[in-house]
């Protein structure tokens, strides 16, 4: 039997990282990883995006910091072939969505499992992929 599996979006860790609403959701995924009981990945090139808005917001060390954490928490980061890169392509040229976004729906489709997000540029691939839907929520941090 397939173990169960999960892509995150920069937006989920985003959510998590930033104590947003659904954080609690995005830290169960991140335990079960931890715990072996989930397969999580994440696209290369979402890494990038959260490094940098990391690296951006609260500089060089927390992006560091939180690239090492990734891995301590069991996700698995994926690059992409050339299939992959022409299958994000293709959904960024179709349905005009970030790059980024792109990566992450052509991960899921690739893993054939679903997406956690809050991001509402995906309403658009809803008949492309699986989407688990966190809230866009406000900060719980002060």
């Amino acid at each position: 039997m397939k173990q169960d599996s999960i892509v995150f979006d920069t937006f989920a860790l985003l959510t998590f990282l930033k104590g947003e609403d659904d954080s609690t959701k995005v830290g169960g995924y991140l335990h079960k990883i931890q715990d072996k009981q989930l397969a999580g990945y994440l696209s290369a090139v979402n890494l990038s995006e959260l490094y940098y808005i990391t690296m951006r917001e609260n500089g060089y060390e927390d992006a560091e910091v939180l690239a090492a954490s990734l891995k301590d928490w069991g996700l698995q980061i994926t690059t992409a072939d050339e299939e992959l890169a022409k299958r994000a392509g293709q959904l960024k040229a179709q349905y005009a969505i970030p790059l980024a976004d792109a990566f992450a729906a052509a991960t899921a489709q690739a893993a054939r499992t679903r997406l956690l997000t809050g991001d509402l540029d995906f309403q658009k691939l809803e008949q492309e992929i699986q989407i688990e839907w966190i809230s866009r929520g406000s900060s719980k941090k002060p």
